[in-house]
């Protein structure tokens, strides 16, 4: 998937809870 590599671009910028809230 592509925007699974967007996902860890932002993974780095955004906190963790951010990530938690999009899986």
């Amino acid at each position: 998937w592509n925007q699974h590599k967007e996902l860890e671009k932002c993974r780095g910028v955004f906190p963790e809870n951010f990530t938690e809230r999009v899986q």
